[in-house]
């Protein structure tokens, strides 16, 4: 049977041994140093023998402890403020025999500093010799442990360093700047702030790990609303859901392993808000076969409860045609307007999704405030070759020479595209129009008037033409113009 420790530095085994019969055997097992090790064991057998396959029991625990003569310590673990002080007291546990000095050090160094550095310990009449008190003093941010090293009689090489360990504090954080909070969706508020400094003026034992954010329904934060913790160099954080349309109060304190800073506090109060309810009302009339009028009303809920307590910044629209996401189109629309002329195709299914923004809204379209409608225009394609119907105030014109007189035109219906009306004259040296054409704008019903020029006596006809890209034709209509003698040729004949 084999015997094996699993570290020899701590503890050794001897063996293996040969078992024959069933008297007990002895194991000697040294003890080298301070430390745990355990004694596993093996067993093997000869060809054929009843014990090939037995087993041995759990493992045996060593337990190495400290040598015969060592220190009492009056802590074992110490906490001390960056820059601060605070008393180791070390003692012999035993009786000295002789003279000894004990000598301690800080491993790593840098973290603390011990004073003094070295006692002497004189031999007592009594079993215990008086205690030393050590100045410990935290120096830089970390820990580190005290190495205790004697010489001299029975303390001869003794040295120990799992005794006393020492953790020193960093400074205190600053307190951070830059507190900024806005309010998302859900009232929920986003608190941010920025690190407390930087550069070369930042104190690197100071700096925060992580910061504390608070929000009140009072300036006195007698009683915290929710508060929540994040750590650096994160900077900013979730705080809510909250209850919407409640004015908050906010502060931020840093902190490290040493404690908190001093709080930055908001001078006003932010408002949890959520994003608003969907728009009302949401309607498409068809008014052209390329044209349809989508209208809607505003959201019953601005997103604190009222109707118009959180300002509309725009609305977004979002069309989707025949339901493919290639083909969609998203259009802005400002707050003062509640409708838009939205090009068309007959045939076509359009999907239109509109959504109210505010400040609160952290994207332009959310699924769950959103309006929708399908639209559909069916209707048969307008034919644009149809004769441009319109009216002559008058069918006959007279004046002198050298006078003007006028008559107006007006459509009977609306153009579908601008047309463009000619007016020509049979006898432009007697009379004719003073423009050769005017222009009637599309979806517009407006008169135009006409002003004709008399220039020598007689008759004259104007006649129009209507060049109106897709019309073709006119009603058949004219102006007889009849242009008088002057005043003065009048006055010679008489």
């Amino acid at each position: 049977m084999a015997a094996t420790s699993s570290d020899i530095n701590v503890a050794t085994v001897d063996g293996p041994i040969t078992v024959s019969d069933t008297a007990f055997y002895t194991l000697k097992v040294t003890h080298v140093r301070q430390g745990t090790a355990s004694i596993s064991f093996q067993v093997t057998s000869s060809v054929g023998s009843t014990y090939g396959d037995a087993v041995v029991g759990r493992e045996v625990a060593v337990a190495v402890e400290a040598t015969l003569h060592g220190f009492r310590v009056s802590s074992s673990q110490i906490t001390v403020a960056h820059g601060g002080s605070t008393w180791l007291s070390i003692a012999p546990d035993t009786k000295l025999d002789s003279r000894v000095q004990l000598s301690l050090s800080v491993v790593p160094p840098g973290i603390a500093t011990v004073s003094p550095a070295s006692h002497f310990f004189e031999p007592a009449s009594t079993f215990a010799s008086p205690a030393m008190a050590f100045q410990l003093t935290g120096t830089a941010a970390g820990s580190a442990v005290i190495e205790l090293r004697a010489k001299g009689g029975l303390y001869q090489a003794f040295v120990s360093s799992s005794q006393v360990t020492v953790t020193t504090l960093p400074r205190l954080p600053a307190a951070p700047t830059g507190l900024t909070a806005h309010a998302v969706t859900r009232a929920v508020l986003v608190l941010s702030v920025l690190p407390p400094g930087s550069g070369a003026g930042v104190d690197a034992h100071a700096l925060p790990t992580g910061y504390r954010m608070q929000v009140s329904e009072t300036t006195n934060f007698a009683k915290i609303a929710d508060e929540t913790t994040v750590t650096a160099p994160l900077a900013s954080a979730r705080i809510g859901p909250l209850v919407r349309g409640i004015c908050y109060y906010y502060r931020v304190a840093s902190f490290n392993s040493a404690g908190y800073s001093g709080n930055v506090k908001s001078p006003v109060c932010i408002r949890a808000l959520d994003t608003p309810t969907s728009v009302t009302s949401l309607r498409v009339t068809a008014m052209t076969e390329q044209k349809a009028l989508v209208q809607w009303n505003p959201p019953s809920d601005s997103g604190d409860g009222t109707l118009f307590g959180v300002p509309i910044l725009k609305y977004v629209m979002q069309v989707v045609i025949n339901g493919s996401a290639v083909s969609a189109e998203q259009i802005e629309v400002k707050a003062s307007r509640m409708s838009i002329m939205l090009p068309i195709l007959p045939a076509n299914i359009y999907t239109l999704s509109l959504s109210a923004v505010t400040a609160v809204s952290e994207s332009t379209v959310t699924s769950e405030h959103t309006a929708s409608v399908y639209f559909a225009y069916a209707g048969l394609p307008v034919d644009y070759y149809v004769p441009l119907e319109f009216s002559v105030s008058t069918a006959s014109l007279s004046a002198k020479v050298g006078r003007i007189s006028s008559f107006s035109i007006t459509p009977g219906s609306a153009p579908h595209v601008d047309a463009v009306v000619r007016i020509r004259s049979n006898q432009p040296s007697s009379a004719s129009a003073t423009t050769s054409q005017v222009i009637f704008r599309k979806g517009i019903m407006t008169a135009q008037t006409v002003v004709v020029a008399h220039r020598q006596r007689g008759d004259a006809n104007l006649t129009f033409e209507v060049d109106g890209s897709n019309y073709r034709g006119l009603q058949e209509s004219f102006v007889n113009v009849e242009t008088l003698a002057s005043d003065a040729v009048a006055s010679g004949t008489t």
